[in-house]
């Protein structure tokens, strides 16, 4: 993903043979303003809330999950707090936005 960014100004997102996104990769990031959240969990946390989050991203390190959410409305987790989104964070966020259309 990173490697997109510094080739390309602009980018295409086709997902289920539907247009998704089509424009500057900046603007397709900003779609996903206010939509990406990070928690820190425990592995039971983690355990018990898996099935119910689309998370754009995971990092587990000595039994503590963090995680990157994709979500319309902050989830009802300790700790949690809205964070600025990535290529990878804005891609996840489109097509999952799509899938519930």
């Amino acid at each position: 993903v990173s490697e997109l960014t510094a080739l390309a100004d602009s980018i295409m997102l086709l997902h289920k043979e539907k247009l998704r996104f089509k424009g500057p990769i900046s603007v397709m990031i900003d779609t996903a303003r206010n939509f990406v959240w990070r928690a820190i969990l425990s592995e039971g946390e983690w355990n018990d809330k898996k099935n119910e989050l689309i998370v754009s991203s995971l990092r587990a390190d000595k039994g503590l999950y963090e995680i990157r959410i994709i979500s319309d409305v902050r989830p009802e987790l300790t700790g949690v707090c809205s964070v600025e989104p990535t290529l990878e964070d804005a891609y996840i966020y489109l097509v999952s936005q799509g899938d519930s259309k």
